[in-house]
């Protein structure tokens, strides 16, 4: 019952921002805004054969369907605060030891976290993170989990544990349990980690990827609990969108423009020959030249004649330095 209220109060605060937060004059809702996604969560615990990443030979079995909503603030710049709610489901199995048979199990759970977030974009250079279309945030908090979950014998399909259910009455003087009706959900605390990256489509809308992993503080999460064993986590995966209230298209990026490239025929000239344009020397008419009125073979007797004229005055510059070194030699 506490799961459901919790979920009913992030609603009603959903739907407040939602529909208050279109009031441009309402500055309270400036920084503000609303996520929605979906993606794939997994299990990382004592009951799947990976640590991290599933082989993806077995997607099938230890992916499972996530949907995340959230809603968040800017409180300055790098620093803001998020509120998450996470339903979805996680499976797997395997076989826990060389005497034992093949396990599998079966969890649903909501979750409810409150996540301190601190943006990274500025660590590239930009005092102000909306000067770039892609952004990324780390993001760290806490928060509950409600849960419940079962697990069964794989080759008989027979009840193993259970967590959030109980025996039907039919059931108890069965040696194997194979009939559960859903209880209350347990619940317990969570510290999710991750991060999100982004891109502006345009001042109001952006599209993310989130990367998240939650420490459980609990190894029920599976069923399978054992003093040696360490505490279950989950690792999700996802995409989505973002509607930021109360931002104009002054807050979206310029679109960088194109550095031009200077190619005259000035700078082509001193590239070629090596040797810098002598004085008294007019370029101008050898740029104009081609831009000009006129037909090409003018423009071509043109630039011929330009080039002749700064020839003669590079061999007159020659004769005036052999000049003056034999007068120094004498």
């Amino acid at each position: 019952m506490k799961m459901y209220k919790s979920i009913a109060s992030l609603t009603f605060v959903l739907a407040f921002v939602v529909t208050n937060g279109q009031d441009k004059e309402n500055k309270f809702f400036n920084d503000f805004n609303l996520a929605a996604g979906g993606g794939s969560s997994w299990m990382l615990g004592d009951l799947v054969e990976h640590y991290s990443i599933p082989n993806p030979t077995d997607w099938n079995k230890t992916l499972s369907g996530s949907f995340r909503v959230s809603i968040s603030k800017w409180l300055m710049d790098d620093l803001g605060l998020r509120i998450k709610y996470q339903y979805g489901q996680l499976t797997g199995g395997r076989q826990p030891g060389p005497q034992s048979e093949h396990v599998t199990f079966e969890t649903q759970f909501h979750d409810i976290s409150l996540m301190g977030k601190y943006s990274l974009t500025g660590l590239f250079g930009d005092k102000d993170p909306l000067q770039r279309r892609w952004y990324a945030d780390f993001e760290l908090g806490v928060g509950v989990i409600f849960w419940r979950s079962f697990s069964v014998w794989t080759r008989t399909n027979g009840i193993k544990d259970y967590v959030g259910y109980e025996e039907r009455p039919e059931s108890l003087h069965l040696a194997q349990k194979n009939l559960l009706e859903k209880a209350d959900m347990v619940n317990a605390m969570v510290m999710p980690v991750g991060f999100n990256l982004g891109f502006r489509l345009n001042h109001k809308t952006d599209i993310n990827a989130e990367a998240t992993v939650t420490n459980t503080f609990t190894d029920d999460l599976d069923t399978w609990n054992r003093s040696w064993t360490a505490l279950d986590k989950y690792a999700y995966f996802g995409l989505g969108l973002t509607y930021n209230f109360n931002r104009s298209a002054d807050d979206y990026p310029p679109k960088r423009k194109k550095k031009k490239k200077k190619n005259s025929d000035a700078d082509a000239l001193g590239s070629a020959d090596g040797a810098a344009v002598p004085a008294g020397v007019d370029v101008s008419d050898i740029n104009s030249g081609g831009k000009g009125g006129g037909s090409k073979k003018s423009r071509r007797h043109s630039r011929e004649d330009d080039m002749l004229e700064i020839q003669l005055k590079m061999y007159e510059l020659q004769l005036k330095l052999f000049e003056m070194q034999y007068l120094l030699n004498r």
